[in-house]
């Protein structure tokens, strides 16, 4: 599981605020993050629900990273970046012009993603 450490942030746009980027969470009502409003959360996403096509814009954040390995797997393969200083994994289905050293934008399924609370690791949603 990749983890993201940051700020829940509940308004108009609710949004999950790292040091370097913003991910909007459209599909939270922010009832689910309300009471760590403000405050330090941890994010969790799954490399295999991280994609480098947007299936529905609706349901998924674009997060821009450079790519810096590209490890395949078989039929797959793992593709390690670097989002600022947060680096992370997904796992699936190269397109060719995904290449190291490329900054792509990666696709985040928002219905996925998970919050932790940092002091106790236990979680806020699922």
């Amino acid at each position: 599981m990749n983890f993201f450490h940051g700020t829940a942030k509940n308004g108009p746009e609710n949004s999950f605020k790292t040091k370097d980027s913003k991910v909007l969470l459209s599909v939270f009502s922010g009832d689910a993050l309300k009471k760590h409003r403000g405050s330090d959360i941890v994010m969790g996403i799954r490399p295999e629900h991280i994609h480098l096509v947007r299936e529905d814009t609706a349901a998924f954040a674009e997060v821009p990273a450079e790519v810096e390995v590209i490890e395949p797997m078989g039929n797959e393969s793992y593709v390690y970046s670097r989002a600022g200083e947060q680096t992370f994994v997904m796992r699936g289905l190269v397109p060719e012009h995904v290449k190291v050293g490329k900054r792509i934008p990666f696709y985040f399924n928002l219905s996925r993603i998970h919050f932790f609370d940092p002091e106790n690791e236990m979680v806020v949603n699922s």
